[in-house]
């Protein structure tokens, strides 16, 4: 009944277009102006947009919109081995940098998706999740415990579904040798088919993760590699385990043979309560009030020349637009720092010189080799027609090798010997990655980008005018510090150690670029500099920090800071880089229940809370979240009190409603201090009921004197013999 209403509520909208969930508007002239009346506005339906919306969807009484500056998705965005073709189209931001002082001062084409799905539905689909230290890092940096390595693993578990066996992607799967390989000269248990471990993903996520694996000779190769240099190289089953150091099989967002995105995964199975406002700009967000900077208002267009049209919020703003879009719609809504502003004409609302700064993306090196063995031409009609026909071939998968390769760097290599600091977030986190492909799709001249994870180096988005139509300047400060040119010269020394390994050196001809006669540091130094690149994984610009530093732009709970009314949830809170392709860093359940919170319905204290308040749909059920009990100091639901003994709720008193460092300090007490501590207690209280006694007794009037004589009792009154 309720989705028959639905239908018919938005059916004068013209043009639009209801996929298996989310409502569709192609355009600004499909949207109606009497449908102000939205809870949440999301700017920006990339893939934080996209899940964010989902989720705030769940409740059936609120609706949401996405506004989007893209199309919806293309059918290239579905076939996994198209992906290299999405660049310098419509669906792309064709972003191009200011010239770069680290790189010679080249300047360089910066693809970033411009379509709903967002990074999701546009990237290289290699799923990594990044090093247990780094997360912990990034979370003592903010502040925010909910971000360590431990908490937000099990949301990764709710966001990832891991595929073991890799069905219809790619060709055939050929174990037998390799598991007996893995056995004997790597691991004590067997390998699940598949190339992932299944017991570190999820079992009912949204978002597909499988190994598609292809039996080609290079498997044997790197193998080999790992078994003879097990130091540098060491074999990895599963490289989002917490632990990404080794020669490990890649991991991909592909189910069946399709590309699984934010899209397929999350709006597309969302309620019919969630509108996307597709291929409209969101030029600024404002205040709805002359006071107390309630940022609830958005504000859009079509193109630089057409009208503007302003949507009010009725609960939130959030700010979804990545790494390089959010900072220039803050600065554009004067909020930023003042003297950059000034410059613009833009009225300053909220003076926050961190805006914007902090830009930072991961290097890419190319590294290449000539192969011994020559392969047949790649066919891409005919590999078109096989994917239409049975969802299999090479363009089923996103990579033509399966291999993915970390490395940590020893303490004693030359960068650390020269007193550089190591950037990484501890012994977990590598320093180099190697992504393993061939060129053209041919065999013979295979290409090992060796990027930098970590980077020392930053930049900055700024403005190049007022106009929110004018691309934004894109400084990525790239090789700023030597630290990070020292790093990716012993990624490049590191390649050519594996391909000089026996296993490998006998299939190879040698390295092509750069030449083989390029050893010193000064001639690496500039071969880096001439052909790296930015990888894509660009965050930092409004960066997460606690709720009092005096610098970021976001506190804990996702806030804009001075703000009210406004969040964002995208990779640009993230102030660190963490060793993983951001696309997966960012499927944002951490942000969306801070979110749901403010809604005082929706933050449970456990999920069965949750799903009994969901079944019955009872308001007065409302006592069984978080915030209400929060704001009423209720320790345990009525309900729940009745089933259990005095002794037990008084026990919880304590810790009921306290932060997570409280509780995590009761829990490693040992017996000792607590038997002190519930002593000093037990003391304490005594005393104060002596001092309250005997400021009680001193106050008490004293009774006046009594006549002197026999004393009678009240037996001998009423005649008795009584008394002595």
């Amino acid at each position: 009944m309720a989705l028959k209403f639905q239908a018919l509520l938005f059916s004068f909208f013209v043009g639009i277009q209801v996929a298996l969930g989310v409502v569709l508007l192609n355009n600004l002239e499909d949207f109606p102006h009497e449908a102000n009346d939205y809870d949440f506005v999301i700017v920006g339906g990339g893939l934080a947009g996209s899940v964010v919306a989902t989720r705030l969807g769940e409740n059936p009484t609120s609706r949401i919109l996405v506004i989007e500056a893209g199309p919806e998705e293309i059918f290239e965005t579905r076939v996994p081995g198209l992906w290299p073709t999405l660049a310098q189209t419509r669906v792309d931001w064709n972003f191009t940098t200011t010239p770069q002082q680290g790189l010679n001062g080249r300047t360089v084409e910066y693809p970033r998706a411009k379509m709903l799905g967002g990074c999701s539905s546009h990237n290289g689909m290699v799923y990594t999740r990044g090093s247990s230290d780094d997360w912990d890092r990034y979370a003592r940096m903010a502040g925010n415990t909910g971000l360590t390595w431990k908490n937000i693993l099990p949301v990764m578990f709710k966001v990832s579904l891991s595929k073991t066996s890799t069905g219809k992607i790619g060709a055939n799967i050929h174990l037998a040798n390799t598991r007996d390989f893995y056995q004997t000269e790597h691991l004590t248990k067997p390998v699940p088919s598949g190339h992932l471990d299944p017991t570190v993903h999820g079992k009912s996520g949204k978002v597909s993760v499988a190994a598609p694996f292809s039996n080609i000779a290079f498997n044997n190769m790197l193998l080999q590699a790992s078994a003879e240099l097990k130091e540098e190289f060491p074999f990895l089953l599963d490289m989002n385990a917490g632990r990404a150091i080794g020669i490990g099989w890649v991991q991909s967002t592909v189910d069946n043979g399709e590309r699984s995105s934010a899209v397929t995964g999350y709006l597309n199975e969302t309620s019919n309560n969630v509108h996307a406002l597709l291929n409209t700009l969101a030029t600024r967000v404002f205040p709805v009030n002359q006071t107390g900077l309630e940022f609830r208002g958005v504000e859009v267009a079509a193109n630089a020349q057409g009208p503007r049209r302003q949507i009010i919020a009725k609960k939130e703003v959030i700010v979804s637009g990545g790494a390089i879009n959010t900072p220039q719609v803050l600065l554009n809504s004067g909020i930023g720092s003042s003297e950059e502003l000034k410059k613009f004409g833009i009225l300053t609302l909220v003076n926050n010189p961190s805006v914007g700064k902090n830009f930072s993306d991961q290097t890419s090196t190319p590294v290449a080799f000539a192969a011994r063995t020559q392969s047949t031409d790649f066919d891409q009609q005919a590999a078109l027609k096989q994917w239409n026909e049975s969802r299999t071939g090479p363009l089923s998968r996103s990579l033509l090798t399966n291999h993915i390769t970390w490395v940590r760097l020893p303490a004693n290599s030359p960068p650390f010997q020269s007193g550089f600091i190591d950037p990484t977030g501890g012994p977990n986190s590598p320093h180099i990655e190697m992504i393993w492909t061939s060129l053209n799709t041919i065999s013979s001249s295979t290409a090992d980008p060796a990027s930098t994870p970590q980077v020392s180096s930053g930049g900055s988005i700024t403005l190049a005018s007022s106009d929110p139509f004018d691309q934004p300047l894109i400084d990525f400060g790239m090789f700023i510090e030597p630290m990070d040119i020292a790093i990716a010269r012993e990624g490049i020394r590191s390649a050519r150690r594996l391909y000089s390994a026996p296993g490998v050196k006998d299939s190879v001809l040698g390295t092509t670029s750069p030449a083989a006669n390029v050893t010193s540091d000064e001639e690496l130094d500039a071969y880096i500099r001439n052909v790296t690149s930015p990888l894509g994984h660009v965050l930092g610009t409004a960066a997460m920090s606690p709720r009092n530093a005096s610098w970021g732009v976001v506190d804990p709970d996702f806030r804009v800071k001075g703000t009210k009314g406004l969040r964002i949830v995208d990779a640009s809170v993230i102030k660190l880089e963490i060793d993983s392709f951001s696309g997966y860093r960012i499927y944002p359940s951490k942000g969306t229940l801070f979110v749901r919170s403010d809604s005082k319905v929706f933050r449970f204290a456990s999920s069965k809370n949750a799903s009994l308040f969901r079944q019955r749909k009872n308001p007065r059920k409302i006592a069984w979240t978080q915030v209400y009990r929060r704001m009423h100091k209720k320790g345990i639901t009525e309900e729940v009190a009745k089933k259990r003994s005095r002794r037990t709720v008084k026990h919880q008193r304590g810790i009921v409603g306290a932060d997570l460092n409280l509780i995590a300090s009761k829990r490693n007490e040992i017996p000792a201090v607590r038997l002190q501590q519930r002593m000093a207690t037990i003391t304490k209280a005594k005393n104060e009921k002596k001092e309250k006694e005997a400021k009680k007794t001193s106050s008490k009037p004293s009774r006046p004197a009594q006549p002197s004589g026999p004393k009678v009792s009240k037996q001998q009154m009423k005649g008795g013999k009584g008394g002595r």
